[in-house]
């Protein structure tokens, strides 16, 4: 089991149907839409339901549910928040309104579900403002030698997923959204 990533290009927010699994639906030009009542105001507007899609559909893998998890910590590592996750996580859920989290780049997709959700055009287009600004960061940070056996396979990890994410949110950015399943 692993973490797939479906981004959507355009989903059409009056063409959809109220979360009935005994409808009649063509799956290849849909999304469900729905998320835990914590996450649900990144919709941003798309009700719960099943959405018609158009456009470019771009998916990916983000690994196994630990090594998503590892590349979550290789993120705040990244934007060198001290102790990391274990941490972050208390102050996220404390809802520490001094230290500004949810405002910081990539919080919300570090504080977001790792098994199912949704995020909306305007999380996508921020995610995405966010991703190609520290691109730069990401590759100096991840960067590896392809002969140094072991190491190079975490580093290459962390930047293909760094970049497939940039992709799908810049892909979802203007009307789409991006599913993770």
């Amino acid at each position: 089991m692993g973490l797939d990533i479906t981004a959507y290009e355009i989903v059409n927010p009056e063409a959809y149907a109220p979360n009935d699994f005994g409808q009649e639906c063509d799956w290849e030009d849909t999304v469900m839409v729905y998320n835990i009542a914590a996450f649900a105001a990144r919709q941003d507007g798309l009700p719960d339901g099943r959405h018609k899609v158009d456009g470019r559909i771009f998916e990916f893998r983000a690994g196994s549910y630990s090594s998503y998890s590892l590349f979550r910590e290789a993120l705040v590592e990244m934007l060198g928040y001290e102790g990391g996750l274990k941490e972050l996580w208390p102050r996220l859920f404390a809802g520490d309104e001094k230290a500004d989290l949810e405002a910081a780049p990539f919080m919300r997709l570090i504080n977001f579900a790792d098994n199912e959700g949704v995020l909306g055009p305007k999380t996508c287009a921020k995610l995405a403002r966010e991703f190609r600004q520290f691109l730069p960061a990401a590759e100096k940070k991840w960067a590896f030698d392809k002969n140094e056996p072991g190491r190079a396979s975490a580093e290459e990890y962390y930047l293909d997923t760094y970049r497939h994410f940039l992709v799908a949110f810049s892909l979802a950015a203007g009307a789409g959204c991006v599913s993770f399943g």
